[in-house]
């Protein structure tokens, strides 16, 4: 299963939704964002769609993405899902928050391992990680620019990983 698609597609996605970013007269409150993200929950890659619940910029918050690491061998694909809490005031935020990530690894073609935080890997495998995301969002409340960077223990599966991770976007 290669995921070669998903730059492509976090790129159109950005350009999208790069033309509502630039309209800062919107008064309702920027409670959605779309990002791509480095490491973190996705693993290597991943494009992400984040909304808060409350209605506000900031507060408990959901998050869904899918993830790739553009075909190395072996492929995977990943599918982080969970929740988070935005505490701050004017566009600067401490995130904190929790889920878990779905990995699928494919087979290789020369079965070469796949190492993960503190467990090496080998053909194919479906795994769950638990995460934790701590970090500093950068989310105007009107909407713009997005921005993110952290760190996300992951563990499970009988390891432990610390991703750290940086993201970038757009909040509407």
């Amino acid at each position: 299963m290669h995921l070669n698609f998903i730059p492509l597609l976090s790129f159109c996605l950005f350009i999208s939704v790069s033309v509502r970013c630039q309209d800062a007269s919107t008064p309702k409150p920027a409670t959605y964002a779309i990002f791509t993200e480095v490491g973190g929950p996705g693993m290597q890659l991943s494009l992400n769609f984040d909304t808060r619940i409350q209605g506000r910029e900031d507060g408990w918050g959901i998050r869904l993405g899918l993830g790739t690491n553009l075909g190395s061998n072996p492929n995977f694909f990943s599918l982080p899902v969970g929740v988070n809490y935005l505490a701050g005031e004017d566009g600067n935020y401490f995130e904190i928050g929790g889920g878990v990530t779905y990995v699928h690894i494919g087979s290789s073609t020369d079965n070469a391992g796949y190492h993960i935080g503190s467990k090496d890997f080998y053909g194919p495998a479906q795994l769950f990680f638990g995460n934790v995301v701590l970090g500093y969002r950068r989310q105007p409340a009107d909407g713009g620019f997005h921005f993110r960077a952290g760190f996300a223990p992951s563990f499970g599966m009988n390891m432990f990983s610390m991703f750290p991770y940086i993201g970038v976007g757009c909040s509407f």
